[in-house]
């Protein structure tokens, strides 16, 4: 037990180890964008960890649940895009009565 252990991690444990860190720093954030888009790159790091399980066999079911919450937040943030784009392109004078109420 004094001997020392040598560990090893795979590529794949990485990826699953950043995807709960990435979730943990979502919820530590308060803009939504920021939260949304942390979330997508997250997920996409289970994605690779579930594809390419250190036990050898694909986990399917975690796999499928990832991409359908990518899609939602990709989805998600590509409103809220398109809204500011669309603020964005407001004529002055409805910004500035925007901003005085």
């Amino acid at each position: 037990w004094i001997a020392p252990r040598h560990y090893t991690v795979t590529f794949s444990e990485c990826f699953g180890h950043s995807s709960f860190i990435l979730v943990a720093a979502s919820y530590a954030t308060d803009d939504f964008i920021t939260l949304r888009s942390i979330a997508v790159i997250g997920s996409t790091a289970m994605l690779a960890f579930t594809y390419f399980h250190p036990h050898g066999q694909v986990l399917w079911l975690p796999f499928k649940w990832n991409i359908l919450f990518i899609a939602i937040n990709s989805y998600r943030l590509g409103i809220i895009m398109y809204q500011q784009y669309l603020a964005d392109m407001m004529p002055e004078e409805m910004k500035r009565i925007r901003e005085e109420h």
